[in-house]
């Protein structure tokens, strides 16, 4: 009996003292391994045409696994997207893919576009560069719909109604760095007597896409502006009115319809920043219509720049609608 226990313990012993071989994670050669580029830098395509939903896909291997970064940079507009993984190689499965989006405004435009590579957690920073530019032939198709771009100017219909003030400017500017497109609308000046610097009557009949009707689900239309405020800005506020026609009668009439409201009374940076109110949030200011929020009324849009007695300095751009979920720029 003594000897068949000590043959079970022996046993017991050498079972416990056998090594467990199964790596549990990345090995430490793949994360504090010397690092090296096995497969260089790249891009599966050079021209793209985002508005039929083509990728461009970047490419490249290393030694152990890194933190990196792919930024794509507009040549003209400043426009920038940045892909971020942690993993030894670049492709699709890893986050390599860009779809024409942005990280941050503005968007991009029909130009070439540079892109590197920067890995910062080696012992050496690692930047490596495209040789050619990526050319955007066509930017992408944004969902929603819009009430103004202003790439055409002001609507035909739209009426415009300016304070008399110092340094009075409300019209279109120019400049291909805008948030969208190539135009933007300036609001700007300095009333004494006044809060209102004045306003713009957006009917609906005068949208840029005016050959719709929002959804009765308060709860999945949003509105979507882009918006900053200038150097001279004191203090910038920006008031949107939303005007139901709830009788059907074919006019706003403060008795019979609903009046709501969104305000970006602060938060305004001299960086264009996107807004968004979802319509089930709007502030309603006017119960005629019986205080309920039906998009699917809509019938004119107010937009007023409040400069509180100060100077004002504003711009906006690409005022949109949008449903189940806020624009993708």
């Amino acid at each position: 009996m003594k000897k068949v226990i000590n043959i079970l313990i022996l046993t017991l012993i050498a079972v416990s003292c056998e090594r467990n071989t199964d790596i549990l994670g990345p090995s430490l050669v793949d994360r504090f391994g010397p690092f090296s580029v096995f497969e260089a830098f790249d891009a599966s395509m050079y021209n793209v045409d985002f508005s039929v939903n083509q990728t461009v896909e970047f490419t490249a291997t290393f030694s152990k696994q890194v933190t990196w970064e792919v930024h794509i940079v507009g040549q003209l507009s400043g426009a920038e997207k940045v892909l971020t993984g942690l993993s030894n190689r670049i492709d699709a499965a890893n986050g390599g893919v860009w779809d024409g989006t942005i990280t941050k405004l503005p968007m991009f435009k029909k130009e070439p576009c540079f892109a590197y590579l920067y890995i910062d957690d080696v012992d050496t920073l690692f930047i490596d560069t495209l040789s050619n530019l990526i050319n955007v032939n066509e930017t992408r198709v944004l969902d929603g719909f819009i009430v103004t771009d202003w790439e055409n100017g002001v609507n035909d219909g739209f009426n415009v109604f300016v304070q008399s003030g110092a340094d009075m400017r409300f019209d279109t500017v120019n400049d291909i760095t805008g948030p969208e497109g190539s135009v933007f609308y300036e609001t700007s000046g300095d009333v004494g007597f006044s809060d209102d610097l004045g306003n713009i009557s957006m009917p609906k009949s005068s949208f840029t896409d005016s050959n719709f009707t929002l959804s009765t689900n308060n709860e999945i239309v949003y509105f979507n502006v882009f918006a900053k405020k200038g150097p001279n800005a004191v203090q910038d506020i920006y008031v949107f009115q939303f005007m139901e026609d709830d009788n059907d009668d074919g006019v706003y009439n403060p008795g019979d319809d609903d009046l709501h409201e969104y305000v970006i009374n602060s938060g305004l940076t001299q960086d264009w920043e996107q807004y968004v109110a979802k319509y089930a949030d709007l502030v309603t200011t006017n119960s005629g219509g019986g205080g309920q929020k039906n998009p699917d009324k809509l019938i004119q849009m107010l937009v007023l720049p409040i400069g509180v007695k100060e100077p004002f300095e504003g711009f906006l751009d690409y005022l949109v609608f949008t449903e189940n979920g806020p624009l993708v720029p």
